[in-house]
């Protein structure tokens, strides 16, 4: 408490506190919010709001004057030293306001900035931190939230933010209850990893949004080879803390290793980044790591599906030499998937895109959607699919409200969810919310071809020929050997689809 009220209206880290207070002393993170359950105890701060809990940062002493029993002011608290003027409590407190306004809202995302709260238990897996110099770590420490956050996607009562989400808030989450009233979840899940000189310790904390209060937290002190297991460990002790009913079976599928090589892990977490960067380089790279991985182990089911997926994008996005052999792998890896584990909502998901524009099956794709999602509820990439599918199929308003549920999972999407909800107001004439969620999306990635297509069309139908053909220069630009007859990211279902948006394109001069 002294050491808090020196910093007042700072964020004090973790760390610092437990080497400063317990210089020569082993203390867990469990022990240092036992600590700040007891000051907020004697305080009487029931509603945390003298004692602050930043996620991933630390704790903060709110200024504050503070009377006493006598409705004297006290201005004093320890050693004599005064405690708090009224003016700095009242600017502090001001830049508080301030600081959860800026926390809570990111205009360029056009979401809100209070969500309403789900019926069941909902929480957000912060990023883990990697607390050492070890770059290494960044893929484990990567791996753990995103592990930690699929195992618990696929509860039917649980909701979860997606991952392009949470690794917004990896460098300035704000504050717990500044978290859960933007996302309108209940809980935030945060943790960091530390390198030993025999292993890694990591650390995981639950908190209460509203609250603050830590529900659960807890310390692994694991070996190299042994790192993967805490994240059973921490999905197990959540789903026991939110008294979450959960079958042997599912348990089974918690207890269960992505894989028992540690570098085949840190190779998957390296695709995962190279993915990441949406460019036929990217998918290039993700490959290659993702081979080196299953090389190292064949039994590796999601470096299996990925592989699936990582083909298909290259044949989708025209990155193959040989686009029938990308298909032939993804195929292969999608099999040697389900042959390792019928039951993962992934494999689904990963026949679905095959049959939609390898096959160019709807029906199958539409089924194989319908089950990866009653396995998954929560993945907002397989909602934000079955929207796009549905609006090749001819039904663009229900694609609008899938891609509006994958936006309400992942708050903070990506540009790219854009790109389907642009096309599907397109078909439903929706021609200005069109052409605004193209341009958006030609902000934010300047080299994709999808939102200019979007555009182009929306200008042709609204009878802006000239200003279509302006952009058709610049889609050239970017790719002149683009052609409609080889294009393979559009199987529309129905040739009257086709023939509307192709016909737009051609008029425009998007070449055969």
């Amino acid at each position: 408490m002294t050491y808090l009220a020196a910093r007042p209206g700072g964020v004090v880290p973790k760390a610092e506190l437990i080497e400063k207070i317990w210089p020569e002393t082993f203390v867990t993170d469990d022990s240092l919010g036992q600590c700040i359950v007891d000051i907020r105890r004697t305080l009487r701060d029931r509603d945390h709001k003298i004692v602050r809990t930043f996620p991933k940062k630390g704790y903060m002493l709110v200024p504050t004057e503070r009377p006493t029993e006598n409705n004297e002011p006290a201005n004093s608290l320890i050693n004599g030293r005064p405690f708090y003027f009224i003016v700095a409590g009242a600017i502090a407190l001001l830049g508080a306001i301030m600081a959860f306004q800026f926390w809570s809202t990111d205009p360029g995302k056009g979401f809100s900035a209070a969500l309403p709260l789900s019926d069941g238990p909902s929480i957000i897996v912060l990023p883990f931190d990697n607390q050492s110099e070890d770059t290494d770590l960044d893929y484990l420490a990567a791996g753990f939230s995103t592990s930690i956050r699929t195992q618990l996607s696929k509860f039917p009562d649980f909701f979860v933010i997606a991952g392009s989400t949470s690794v917004t808030f990896k460098d300035n989450p704000g504050t717990a209850r500044g978290i859960g009233r933007e996302l309108g979840v209940r809980y935030v899940l945060d943790g960091s990893i530390r390198k030993q000189s025999n292993g890694v310790s990591v650390n995981a904390e639950l908190v209460e949004a509203e609250t603050e209060h830590t529900m659960w937290a807890e310390q692994f002190d694991l070996s190299h080879d042994n790192a993967l297991r805490a994240q059973a460990d921490i999905v197990t002790e959540i789903v026991a803390t939110l008294n979450v009913v959960v079958g042997e079976e599912e348990l089974t599928a918690i207890r269960s290793r992505p894989t028992s090589d540690l570098n085949a892990y840190y190779l998957y977490m390296r695709a995962e980044a190279a993915s990441q960067l949406v460019t036929r380089a990217g998918r290039a790279d993700a490959v290659e790591l993702l081979k080196q991985a299953v090389e190292r182990d064949p039994d590796y089911l999601a470096a299996h599906f990925e592989l699936s997926g990582r083909y298909l994008s290259l044949y989708r996005f025209g990155g193959a030499e040989d686009p029938e052999e990308a298909v032939r792998l993804a195929r292969w890896h999608a099999k040697r998937a389900l042959e390792i584990n019928r039951s993962d909502y992934r494999g689904h998901f990963r026949l679905g895109m095959l049959h939609l524009f390898a096959d160019h099956d709807h029906e199958l794709a539409l089924a194989a959607f319908a089950r990866a999602i009653k396995e998954n509820p929560n993945d907002a990439d397989v909602l934000y699919n079955m929207g796009f599918l549905r609006a090749l199929m001819g039904k663009p308003q229900e694609a609008i409200e899938w891609n509006d549920k994958a936006k309400r999972i992942n708050p903070r999407y990506p540009g790219w969810y854009n790109f389907n909800a642009a096309q599907s107001r397109f078909f439903v004439q929706d021609y200005r919310e069109a052409e605004t969620l193209a341009r958006t999306g030609m902000a934010e990635y300047p080299a994709s071809l999808a939102p200019r297509r979007i555009l182009i069309a929306t200008l042709v139908e609204t009878g802006r020929l000239d200003e279509a053909r302006h952009e058709v220069e610049n889609y050239l630009a970017i790719n002149p050997d683009f052609r409609l007859s080889t294009f393979r990211n559009t199987p529309f279902q129905h040739a009257k689809d086709r023939d509307r948006y192709y016909g737009a394109l051609r008029a425009a001069g998007i070449p055969d």
